[in-house]
């Protein structure tokens, strides 16, 4: 799940060149199951998961930058540039199942969430656009861990490490985007 609200604000106007503030939220909920997976346990022993292993990872994020657009009409293109620093809190949750573990992160970070495009007026009402847009996110927090571990190893690693510790988590994602824009006047 996605949810993002970007305001942008022209700052600089002269003819068709367009500098403009950004200033946006976003939260994203990422959540994996898997199912009937093996997982490595000991030199020449694997393990299998019946009821699978989940992971969830929510980020809300506030983001601020500048862009840069030539800004033109009819039949020629537009280019849109933009980059925005990001500052975020992120909560992640791994259960797994075989070997009894639930782990909790909570932490805070930074990044950045950058998009060029490129667009072609084809007519008054109509435009054809290609997006490439790229977010990069680093958190670096404390996890702690709840169960019973079912082998000696976790439970040694878990008694250890008191079942806390620091923790990054960094996500990283980029995407093409073509689509084609109708405007009704």
């Amino acid at each position: 799940h996605r949810w993002q609200n970007r305001l942008e604000r022209d700052f600089f106007v002269y003819k068709n060149i367009h500098l403009y503030g950004i200033l946006g939220l976003s939260f994203y909920k990422n959540y994996f199951i898997s199912y009937d997976s093996s997982y490595y346990a000991k030199p020449n022993m694997f393990g299998y998961t019946a009821n699978g292993n989940s992971f969830e990872n929510k980020i809300v994020e506030l983001q601020g930058g500048l862009g840069f657009r030539s800004k033109h009409f009819s039949d020629k293109p537009v280019f849109d540039v933009s980059f925005a620093p990001l500052i975020g809190l992120n909560r992640s949750e791994d259960h797994h199942v075989a070997r009894n573990l639930h782990s909790l992160h909570s932490g805070f970070g930074n990044g950045f969430l950058t998009r060029l495009e490129s667009k072609l007026h084809v007519t008054d009402n109509i435009s054809f656009a290609l997006r490439y847009t790229a977010h990069r996110f680093y958190s670096i927090g404390k996890w702690t861990t709840s169960g019973i571990p079912t082998n000696y190893e976790d439970l040694a690693k878990r008694l250890t490490s008191n079942s806390a510790g620091w923790n990054w988590i960094t996500n990283k994602e980029s995407r093409w985007e073509v689509y084609l824009e109708y405007k009704v006047k």
